[in-house]
């Protein structure tokens, strides 16, 4: 019996020394429908609304649009729309627009990103439109070249041909060939 005692002892003691059993974390509840989105998912949320227009919606939008307004939102779209226009003046006025933009000390730094790789865009566009407008030019003058030329072929084969019936009807006005 006495060792029955201090087994059942040694028993209750062990018990009371083992961990409790872990429990089970509760996972963590987000609720998307109230997260309110940040000035970037803003922004980026505007930059693909306004990449779905027409150029003739985003003309339309511009003819309402507040241009006064130094928001810097406000500036992101006029800059926006100005760039969907797909115009040499457009995209001047989009990239003097971010330019402004960028420089503002309202701007969010997380923003100052997209907004220099809207501004790299714009200026991209710019050239790339300078580009076409001078390969345009040079087209033009090679084929007013080409045409030149041609005709020159044609009036030297004319008078070869001139020449040739000269020779074969006997004509003794042409020089002979030395």
């Amino acid at each position: 019996m006495r060792y029955l005692f201090t087994l059942l002892c040694l028993a209750a003691l062990v018990a009371c020394q083992s961990p409790p059993p872990k429990a089970l974390p509760t996972p963590v509840q987000r609720y998307c429908a109230l997260e309110i989105p940040g000035p970037l998912e803003l922004w980026l949320q505007e930059v693909g609304a306004s990449s779905l227009l027409t150029p003739d919606q985003a003309r339309e939008q511009l003819q309402e649009f507040d241009r006064n307004s130094e928001r810097p939102f406000s500036q992101l779209r006029y800059a926006l729309l100005n760039q969907r226009l797909a115009e040499p003046s457009s995209w001047i006025r989009a990239r003097d627009t971010l330019r402004e933009l960028g420089q503002a000390e309202e701007l969010s730094p997380e923003l100052e990103p997209l907004v220099a790789l809207l501004l790299q865009h714009s200026q991209a566009m710019i050239n790339a439109q300078a580009s076409h407008r001078q390969l345009l030019t040079e087209l033009a003058k090679a084929q007013r070249e080409e045409t030149e030329l041609a005709e020159k072929i044609q009036a030297l084969t004319h008078l070869e041909e001139n020449i040739s019936q000269r020779r074969s009807q006997g004509d003794d006005t042409v020089a002979p060939e030395r």
